[in-house]
């Protein structure tokens, strides 16, 4: 019998702590202010309108 209360208490804490966890991550766009792919452009892929301005070129292909 003590056993199985050990199995369950460890089941039961498991549980416990993937449920603390699994509410404290954050989405990645949350407070983001710009995201640029380097694509190609200085255009800001966030949604957020923080478009860049490319000077010069340079070709890295």
């Amino acid at each position: 019998m003590t056993k199985l209360r050990c199995y369950l208490r460890t089941i039961l804490l498991i549980a416990i702590g993937l449920s603390w966890f699994s509410g404290a991550m954050a989405d990645l766009k949350d407070g983001l202010a710009a995201y640029y792919p380097f694509n190609g452009n200085a255009n800001d892929s966030s949604g957020s309108g923080n478009h860049g301005v490319v000077y010069g070129y340079f070709d890295y292909r």
